[in-house]
């Protein structure tokens, strides 16, 4: 999981947290976050997401820690197992 990116709206991700969702791919429609507080380490974001493929229609919120780009994913669908150092 990728825990410090930060997306924009626009950006292709993929779900990466444990649920229906992990895998689906999807687009980043909005981007909310709660402010720096003390007890928390770096801002806290939450992505409304357009999923790919989902039997819901409207897009879904995700925390920060369940997507990342889609890219990355893709890349590593190209390497065949045991090839990547």
């Amino acid at each position: 999981m990728v825990a410090s990116s930060q997306f924009e709206p626009g950006a292709s991700v993929r779900i990466s947290g444990y649920g229906p969702f992990r895998g689906l791919r999807g687009i980043i429609r909005k981007v909310d976050h709660i402010p720096y507080q003390q007890y928390l380490d770096e801002p806290h974001k939450f992505y409304l997401i357009d999923l790919q493929g989902a039997y819901i229609k409207e897009p879904i919120w995700f925390e920060y820690d369940e997507v990342e780009p889609s890219a990355s994913y893709e890349w590593e669908e190209r390497i065949p197992a045991g090839q990547i150092a």
